[in-house]
């Protein structure tokens, strides 16, 4: 009779099942290889824009502050890694960097950190163009910023920042 036909009906044979078994583990590994790649890049991205985001809120405060002052008292007395601004409220505020943070001092009060300690800062660049005002035009005041996210790790990343701000108060 016919042996070819009551022979297909009897299921796999072992060679099939081991190469169906050793195809879906390479797919599996690869999958599970490219999961892993994929997650590990996106927790370094997060980790670069919450460390971005740190030096923009400082970068916004110091500008926000030097824009709302009152234009009369821009200082880089301190060296180019430090700003004091008299404020619209008449109170000084010195920027420096001490270490590897971004420090904000009221005068007369205790200095706090503007940055977070997972950035670290190596460069805070002040230039103030005209700040004794002898020629009647608005001061101008430059900084830049360099920063180092997860340093000292294979995911280490350079962050650069530069801005430059205008009072929005006419000098007197």
């Amino acid at each position: 009779m016919d042996t070819n036909n009551k022979k297909s009906t009897r299921g796999f044979s072992l060679i099939e099942i081991i190469v169906a078994v050793g195809v879906f583990t390479v797919v599996a590994m690869l999958t599970v290889g490219s999961l892993l790649i994929l997650t590990a890049a996106e927790k370094r991205v997060a980790s670069v824009q919450i460390n971005q985001d740190n030096i923009r809120f400082a970068v916004d405060l110091m500008s926000r502050e030097i824009r709302t002052s009152n234009g009369a008292d821009y200082s880089d007395e301190c060296g180019t890694s430090c700003l004091t601004v008299r404020l619209a409220d008449g109170n000084l505020v010195t920027y420096s960097l001490v270490g590897t943070r971004l420090m904000r001092q009221v005068e007369g009060l205790e200095a706090h950190a503007i940055t977070g300690p997972d950035v670290s800062i190596e460069i805070f660049s002040v230039a103030v163009k005209s700040p004794d005002y002898s020629d009647n035009v608005q001061a101008h005041v430059t900084f830049a910023i360099k920063g180092v996210a997860q340093k000292n790790t294979p995911n280490e990343t350079d962050l650069y920042v530069q801005t430059s701000i205008t009072p929005l108060a006419l000098n007197e």
